[in-house]
């Protein structure tokens, strides 16, 4: 073990594709600087962990349900590649193992295509997030991990009343305060078994709380965060005995 708390020895294995290992943390008092510096100087040591590969992404999620299923359409912004993500949590007290399942759909296939085909097949949207994250992915001898901050807000839609005689109304959209979050995920390509993933969260866990002074991991997600608590706060009726969570 080294000063991060990952492991070093080599375990070479197969992680489970249909299976996310992540953790997410509230990061309010975590600037995008302290994240650069931390994980720059994490490279510059004789620790193995390199980065590989960094970028800044914006874009949105919508969440689309049907009965008491949900599906997430996720959406870059910039380059309009989008992805089809349906997530059930393994446990009530902890999000670090969870089942996923991703759908990438290939860049040729426009955004609007594929919320035609949610809406046309009996899908509802629920409700919409946005979101501007900064991602660092990482390479370790024994494993691929991906770190990301990033902030999340909602544009909520209301209909505004325009002063006269007439009943004309004006659609505006309200911007929410936004709230950052910081998240570890070991990659699904990694050499590793699905309970070596778990120990390698736990090295990193351990190394963000040290380096950033987070607390601990949240165990609420985004859809379980920002998910409308009644039918009248979502932009369509939501089925209200969800039983999915993503």
């Amino acid at each position: 073990v080294f000063k991060t708390g990952l492991l070093l020895r080599r375990e070479v294995g197969v992680m489970d594709e249909l299976s996310e290992v992540e953790a997410k943390f509230d990061a309010s008092c975590v600037t995008v600087g302290d994240l650069f510096e931390n994980l720059h100087l994490l490279d510059e040591k004789d620790d193995p962990v390199r980065i590989t590969n960094y970028k800044e992404v914006s874009g949105w999620d919508k969440y689309y349900f049907q009965g008491p299923n949900w599906v997430r359409h996720r959406c870059d912004g910039k380059r309009k590649t989008s992805v089809l993500t349906c997530k059930v949590r393994k446990s009530e007290s902890s999000l670090a193992d969870r089942h996923e399942v991703d759908m990438q759909i290939q860049e040729s296939v426009n955004v609007d295509i594929v919320e035609a085909f949610l809406k046309l097949s009996g899908w509802k949207l629920g409700f919409e997030i946005q979101k501007t994250s900064y991602i660092f992915q990482l390479t370790t001898p024994t494993h691929k991990a991906c770190i990301a901050l990033y902030n999340v807000w909602q544009e909520n839609e209301l209909l505004i009343r325009l002063p006269g005689i007439y009943e004309v109304f004006s659609v505006a959209k309200e911007k929410t305060e936004p709230r950052r979050f910081l998240e570890v995920e070991i990659e699904k390509d990694s050499a590793c078994t699905h309970e070596q993933a778990l120990e390698h969260l736990k090295g990193w866990i351990k190394y963000l709380q040290t380096s950033l002074c987070v607390d601990e991991p949240l165990n609420k997600s985004l859809f379980e965060l920002y998910r409308p608590k009644t039918e009248e706060s979502a932009i369509l009726s939501l089925d209200p005995k969800p039983g999915v969570t993503q």
